[in-house]
């Protein structure tokens, strides 16, 4: 029998709710598997384990969600849990008591095993922040593999982090001493952003998974064994900025714009007197709001998704932004320190 604070178990379970399948014919994934003191949820794309952090546990149990949604559901204290020959799971706390119906624990699909070995550690939060920031630039469904997944590149003291859809992406640095070439699927990612992960995370792999480790948590993702397009090339002439703007200018402009846009369309025209015009039509109206930039010197007009432009630009923690505008047809981009991000323009 094992015994442990319902509310500690729950917290715990909480935390992989997102990992258990909804539906789906594979009923030995549909809850966690209770073994070797961690708690574990997998749904053959990506799983998750936290530790039980109870002494001398040895029962080893299939939890379906109905026996967790009754965990959620019950009052505050100890409570017990027996397994019976047949995998039954006895839940008993006060004077409640619900026996469920259980599965052989050893028919549950397991986690790949990864070969762990010495590695530096990054800040958890500051890693997923990362991943929070660039994480818009990507789909969570795509028919290449690679457009709908992050990329996590390190070398020379540096990890990218990068997503991309083809129609914009964004670039995020910082510092990781080890090597490191992995590609995770967008929403492993999303997962592992829920996840809150904190304090030291160290990340392992082999050729076909990934293994994001703290203290507290184990996530498991596989990879995506795809070669990533080679995004540098695409910054290469972007050193000097030619256009500088209010953040919150720019926004507001473009919120009021897209009210009026037809398809999600808006055009930004740059004039040669440092103002930038936000024009938008569609059938409820006409749109137009000049605001001042330091600009290219030039007199052209972009025609741009405002949704890609607002993603963009909301990445960017700085109340200015600072970025490169060339020509009606080409990517416009926006930087910082830490952060580089494009989109591309639209024919309209």
């Amino acid at each position: 029998m094992m015994r442990i604070d319902k509310q500690l178990f729950a917290e715990k379970l909480k935390r992989l709710k997102g990992i258990i399948p909804t539906s789906g014919m594979v009923e030995s994934l549909q809850g966690v598997l209770v073994a070797d003191g961690m708690v574990t949820a997998n749904n053959l794309n990506y799983g998750m384990q936290v530790p039980l952090n109870v002494s001398d546990c040895t029962e080893r149990f299939f939890l379906s969600q109905k026996a967790i949604d009754l965990i959620q559901r019950l009052p505050g204290g100890m409570m017990d849990i027996e397994v019976g020959e047949d995998y039954s799971v006895q839940i008993r706390i006060g004077n409640i008591s619900n026996k469920f119906s259980g599965i052989n624990p050893d028919t549950v699909p397991k986690l790949p095993v990864i070969e762990k070995s010495e590695k530096t550690w990054v800040d958890a939060e500051e890693f997923l922040t990362a991943i929070k920031t660039v994480i818009y630039a990507t789909e969570k469904m795509h028919p290449r593999q690679v457009m709908a997944a992050v990329a996590l590149l390190a070398e020379d003291g540096i990890l990218n982090i990068v997503e991309t859809d083809s129609h914009r992406l964004a670039w995020y640095q910082m510092e990781y001493l080890e090597k490191m070439s992995l590609i995770i699927p967008t929403d492993a990612a999303q997962q592992l952003i829920r996840a809150n992960l904190t304090d030291k995370l160290t990340i392992h792999d082999n050729k076909n998974n990934a293994l994001f480790e703290t203290a507290d948590c184990r996530f498991f993702t596989r990879t995506v064994a795809e070669s990533y397009v080679n995004y540098q090339m695409l910054f290469k002439d972007m050193q000097n900025s030619n256009l500088t703007v209010d953040k919150r200018k720019l926004i507001d402009a473009l919120e009021r714009a897209s009210i009026s846009a037809d398809n999600n369309i808006v055009r930004l025209h740059f004039h040669d007197d440092d103002v930038l015009t936000v024009k938008a039509q569609s059938q409820y109206g006409q749109f137009t709001e000049d605001i001042e930039v330091d600009g290219p010197k030039e007199d052209f007009t972009i025609a741009c998704n405002v949704k890609f432009v607002l993603d963009a630009l909301k990445s960017h923690p700085e109340d200015v932004i600072k970025g490169v505008v060339k020509g009606p047809l080409a990517p416009i981009f926006f930087k910082n320190e830490s952060l580089k991000t494009l989109f591309l323009p639209v024919r309209a």
